[in-house]
């Protein structure tokens, strides 16, 4: 489960090296480039998955989760493109309204339970962790306390930034 970290930190990387590559070389004057949670949860089960099969030689996990990540990356790409190109995005107008509403909030409720589990380093189950006494521990409260400092800065620090500049 230590590679869930790693598959988590590549997306962190990749993402960091996305808004230089935009910031530097972008032609738009605005743009959005935002983390994906539902990728970096993705990227860290693949890792997990790797670090299960290659368990026996340790030194080919990170370059294989490295690949996969790569791999992966390409085919969204590829398939993004394919799909505009063909105009196959009106399909996504398809799904009804409760359907998408559905899933975009199971997906919430799914990165929700894993950024607290990763925050605190305990393990749960549905929404609530294993062990409550591990969860309550000092260092554990300390980093979802800090998990939550750091989502109360990115909503409110901006407004405030753009009134004092």
């Amino acid at each position: 489960s230590e590679m869930f970290g790693f598959g988590i930190s590549m997306m962190w990387y990749s993402s960091t090296i996305a808004a230089l590559w935009y910031g530097l070389f972008g032609r738009m004057q605005y743009g959005l480039i935002g983390i994906n949670d539902v990728v970096a949860i993705l990227w860290g089960t693949m890792g997990v998955q790797v670090g299960i099969e290659l368990k026996t030689d340790p030194s080919k996990i990170a370059p294989t989760q490295l690949a996969l990540i790569a791999v992966s990356t390409l085919m969204t790409g590829a398939c993004s493109i394919a799909f505009g190109k063909l105009g196959l995005g009106k399909l996504m107008l398809l799904f009804p309204a409760p359907v998408t509403s559905g899933f975009i909030g199971s997906i919430g409720l799914f990165i929700f339970k894993s950024s607290l589990q990763i925050a605190s380093g305990v393990k749960f189950r549905y929404l609530w962790p294993d062990d409550f006494t591990q969860f309550r521990s000092p260092q554990s409260i300390g980093r979802v306390c800090c998990m939550f400092g750091m989502l109360f800065f990115i909503w409110y620090a901006p407004p405030l930034l753009n009134k004092a500049f």
